[in-house]
């Protein structure tokens, strides 16, 4: 029996996974396996810069859409949560910040604003890197930080 909040977090949690859950999602390795699959393959034919938070919620589609395959009975949830996501994921595309191939992307949108400059700086990996320049020319939907 728990003592602390942690504890019956826990305890929740293998309630949670060993019980239900399981038998709704399938088995872990094979679901998260085929989400992680499907989030590879997508990256890699991505036809355009996707920004964060875009990507974030369509990596929650993607873990619904795998639930949905490899789950006896998905519930009626699973459904739900994969059109909010994607829901999300159309409000959220073009407009966020991008980290691409070592590279920080701002859309048009957030440049524009005020706290762009310390948005930027948080993004930063090292605290040895530098802004050299921001390059409109060459991507006009995007600016564009390099090493």
């Amino acid at each position: 029996m728990a003592t602390t909040p942690r504890g019956k977090i826990l305890e929740d949690a293998i309630k949670a996974t060993e019980g239900d859950r399981n038998r709704s999602y399938g088995e872990p390795a094979k679901q998260l396996g085929l989400a992680g699959a499907i989030k590879l393959m997508c990256r890699e034919n991505a036809g355009r810069l996707i920004c964060n938070a875009e990507m974030e919620a369509l990596d929650l589609v993607i873990t619904k859409l795998s639930r949905a395959f490899v789950g006896s009975a998905p519930g009626r949830d699973t459904y739900v949560d994969g059109a909010a996501f994607f829901a999300i994921a159309g409000e959220c595309a073009h407009k966020g910040l991008y980290v691409q191939d070592g590279k920080v992307y701002l859309s048009k949108e957030h440049a524009l604003k005020k706290d762009v400059t310390k948005q930027v700086q948080e993004l930063k990996l090292k605290a040895d890197q530098q802004w050299h320049h921001w390059n409109m020319d060459d991507y006009p939907e995007h600016f564009e930080y390099t090493k």
